[in-house]
């Protein structure tokens, strides 16, 4: 079954590394969705900032966003910004993981936190289109995740909030101190 070789994947790799590997699994024979190219990240990301992309920078950053408990066996996400914008995803600790080079980083109109992130593997380049609802100062819920691949349509795994498999709401990450 389709959905246990999902969580099989997930379970056994990087997030972002997993959707790479699914994107290529599932979406063999679907037609054009076209990538988003690399662009710049701009301004100094602060707390008092009117610019919707550098609030979104300054509620990621400096933090180590943990699945679950601040547990170092729980996969985690870390973001820097600057000349080269990268997320850092993993289990363990941070310096582990992988790094996805960060596309674009937003708010949307509802206030959800947009993340774009590109990651090459040898079968190819994979984008992800991230959204996440703040609940609170120091936690945020997996709102929607989706692949992209050139010439695939987008593959969701999580829309408004739930796994589009049925398999229970999108993860909750935690601001942990490591």
């Amino acid at each position: 079954m389709l959905s246990e070789r999902i969580t099989h994947i997930l379970s056994q790799a990087g997030y972002i590394g997993a959707a790479t590997a699914l994107v290529f699994m599932a979406m063999a024979d679907h037609a054009d969705a076209k990538p988003r190219e690399a662009k710049a990240l701009r301004g100094k990301a602060t707390a008092t900032s009117t610019d919707p992309g550098e609030q979104a920078q300054a509620w990621l950053g400096r933090a180590v966003w943990r699945a679950g408990a601040c547990d170092r066996q729980e996969n985690f996400q870390t973001f820097r910004f600057g000349d080269n914008p990268q997320v850092e995803v993993g289990s363990g600790r941070p310096g582990d993981g992988e790094a996805l080079q960060v596309l674009r980083v937003g708010l949307s109109t509802d206030g959800l936190i947009e993340v774009e992130t590109r990651v090459c593997a040898p079968v190819g380049c994979n984008q992800t289109v991230e959204r996440y609802r703040r609940i609170g100062a120091n936690q945020m819920q997996e709102w929607h995740f989706e692949g992209r691949l050139p010439d695939h349509v987008p593959y969701v795994l999580v829309r408004d909030g739930q796994a589009v498999d049925g398999s229970g709401p999108g993860r909750l990450f935690n601001r942990c101190p490591d």
